[in-house]
């Protein structure tokens, strides 16, 4: 199990168009992705679940990644999420 974090920088927080690419992202990953924000948590593989978070600018948001290429997929993510949150 592989768990990291990131902040929320963009000032819309996570956009639909944002939000269906992260779960493109997550849909790739061998294992499960699970995301948190706050209390709330889902599979980053739904795009309902990920919309659901509400995230906003400033949150921290949680991700584990259980089972597969766990080392991997997380730095993929992280990649991604860096370059677009």
């Amino acid at each position: 199990m592989v768990t990291f974090s990131c902040k929320v920088n963009n000032p819309e927080g996570l956009p639909v168009k944002l939000a269906g690419m992260l779960v493109e992202k997550a849909a790739l990953c061998a294992g499960d992705v699970i995301i948190k924000n706050g209390e709330k948590e889902g599979n980053a593989k739904l795009i309902f679940n990920v919309l659901c978070l509400s995230v906003k600018c400033g949150d921290e948001l949680v991700f584990t990644i259980e089972g597969g290429n766990e080392e991997e997929d997380a730095k993929t993510l992280k990649e991604f999420l860096e370059e677009s949150l």
